[in-house]
């Protein structure tokens, strides 16, 4: 990726710092990622499987406020994508 040299240079060329920076900042976007796939594997029924699984998840749950989180949540991981190539 093109964060690598960016962090390179903003921690000096320090290789623990830079270690700690990679592995630690791809750790909250990893448990993210298997939070999400759990709600939503655990989410869809399997006799839904051929539909889309956030809108089967938005329509059975009945709840406003579920239905706002997972658009909030979908769209900051659209967001926070584009930023990273910034």
């Amino acid at each position: 990726h093109n964060v690598v040299p960016t962090i390179c240079s903003q921690l000096e060329g320090d290789r623990k710092k830079i270690t700690i920076a990679v592995v630690f900042g791809s750790f909250l976007p990893f448990v993210m990622f298997l939070i999400w796939n759990a709600v939503i594997l655990a989410a869809v029924p399997p006799s839904k499987s051929g539909l889309d699984p956030l809108d089967v998840l938005r329509s059975s749950a009945g709840s406003e406020l579920l239905s706002a989180g997972i658009l909030a949540f979908s769209l900051s991981a659209i967001v926070t994508s584009f930023i990273g190539f910034v």
